[in-house]
């Protein structure tokens, strides 16, 4: 059977959450035992934000999933930088960083020109944005491959009900910051939610498929502070 090609799980966001976690369990027990100051290793915690950002603009296929690894980066310096003590900064104080990346992306798209995908590419591949608004997306194509959802401070929805998976596999990559997503699937297929969710929840709705073989639709991302739905038809 055909498969679709994998990206490289080097720079996975999850993989990455994965080893930060292990990390900082490793250095606050070795604190506990008086091995060493967990402070002055912790202090250093938004460098794990920077590659975070790296490992979604590494998997991302289109404009829009490069943004929300800008984004990561942004806040991931900007905390640095203050923990460090080269900036004194509340919390409260990132609130323009979406309109920073937004008005980034727009001079992007301006000065280099949107994505042009091939027409097999535009039929069988998505990629929807919304910032501070709402996106809907009806996908039909007959090779559906996949596709990118972000949502900074808005909510998208996307109908994959009349989608057939080409190959056995299709992978969606996901971001949601004080937003939500919204996924229609068809009955039949079989839904995998590797979602990490921060303060936030990704939920799957869906049924699993009757049939022993069916195609998989992968769903990967992180949610901040807002909502990932996976739901069958």
């Amino acid at each position: 059977m055909n498969r679709v090609p994998r990206t490289s799980n080097v720079l996975a966001p999850q993989l990455i959450i994965g080893f930060l976690l292990l990390v900082a369990g490793i250095v606050l027990l070795l604190d506990n035992f008086g091995l060493m100051h967990a402070h002055a290793v912790l202090r250093y915690w938004p460098a794990g934000l920077i590659l975070i950002g790296l490992g979604v603009v590494a998997q991302a296929q289109r404009a829009a999933g490069r943004v929300s690894g800008l984004f990561w980066i942004l806040i991931g310096v900007w905390l640095l930088l203050g923990n460090i003590g080269v900036l004194r900064l509340e919390i409260w104080d990132l609130w323009p960083i979406p309109i920073v990346i937004v008005g980034g992306y727009l001079i992007w798209q301006a000065v280099h020109g949107p994505d042009k995908p091939s027409d097999r590419e535009r039929e069988s591949h998505f990629s929807a944005l919304a910032v501070m608004g709402g996106v809907g997306r009806k996908i039909n194509s007959r090779a559906f491959t996949g596709g990118e959802a972000t949502a900074l401070l808005g909510g998208v929805k996307i109908d994959l009900r009349d989608a057939v998976i080409a190959a056995d596999e299709a992978v969606i990559d996901v971001f949601a910051f004080w937003g939500g997503i919204e996924l229609a699937v068809p009955e039949g297929w079989a839904v995998v939610n590797r979602v990490v969710a921060v303060l936030g929840g990704a939920e799957d709705r869906t049924r699993p498929p009757t049939t022993p073989v069916a195609k998989r639709l992968v769903i990967r991302g992180i949610c901040v502070m807002g909502g990932v739905e996976l739901k069958t038809a």
